[in-house]
């Protein structure tokens, strides 16, 4: 990938971090993210109600777009090749799902840009992901 413009970034510190490979900056913003409960403890609608606010935090982190061709950071990490950054994504719920302005997931990506190490990492973390998040909406 080219030279990046880091400022157009500044204002998305996960962006940034990953833009930088800054794994120390990324480890210290992923850790200050509220933490999710196990699905299986969800067993009311105020439970739910807040698991999915604590859900709502966390994506408007480390799934935000509003940078350059609407890229969320686990797009940036398959882009520049970076199997860390994306491992470390997923393990805090990234939305793998999430299209960039070009309609591109980032699994897609990955698969396209033969980034298979970062695709297993995707697929890996997928279901648990997915289960976590049906279990959250389940008693709506």
């Amino acid at each position: 990938m080219s030279a990046v413009d880091v400022s157009k970034y500044e204002h998305s510190p996960v962006h940034k971090a990953i833009i930088l490979k800054d794994y120390a900056g990324l480890r210290k913003i992923l850790a200050g993210l509220p933490r999710l409960c196990d699905p299986s403890e969800i067993h009311t609608e105020s439970v739910s109600l807040a698991e999915e606010a604590k859900a709502d935090a966390i994506a408007s982190s480390i799934d935000r777009r509003d940078v350059p061709n609407r890229d969320t950071p686990l797009h940036l990490a398959v882009k520049f090749g970076d199997e860390t950054a994306a491992e470390m994504l997923m393990l805090a719920g990234a939305d793998w799902s999430l299209q960039n302005e070009h309609g591109w997931s980032a699994l897609q990506e990955a698969i396209c840009n033969r980034e298979e190490g970062i695709a297993k990492i995707i697929v890996r973390h997928y279901q648990p992901l997915a289960w976590a998040k049906w279990c959250r909406g389940c008693l709506d």
